[in-house]
């Protein structure tokens, strides 16, 4: 396995690109995103449409956090794939 990169977050421009890239919705499910960088102010603990960023390589099995790599998605599909990879049949593999 190739050593961890040392940044797991991105950083809020590219969070937003990756929103817009994405139509503001979810890259798994295709629901309708929100995001305090888009002005929603909804509770992000409370709301399962609120947005966040996803390794399709998971940070833990050795993927970049990088826009190649990232993703947004909603908080159901997120805790859904957990640590899994992301399988282009499915949600994980």
């Amino acid at each position: 396995m190739a050593d961890k990169d040392p940044r797991r977050r991105l950083c809020n421009s590219e969070k937003l690109a990756l929103l817009i890239k994405q139509g503001v919705k979810c890259f798994y499910c295709g629901i309708h995103l929100k995001s305090s960088l888009l002005g929603d102010t909804d509770d992000f603990n409370r709301d399962p449409q609120y947005a966040c960023t996803d390794h399709k390589i998971s940070w833990v099995n050795g993927g970049k956090t990088d826009m190649d790599n990232c993703v947004m998605s909603c908080r159901r599909c997120n805790c859904k794939k957990n640590k899994n990879n992301f399988n282009e049949g499915g949600i994980a593999a």
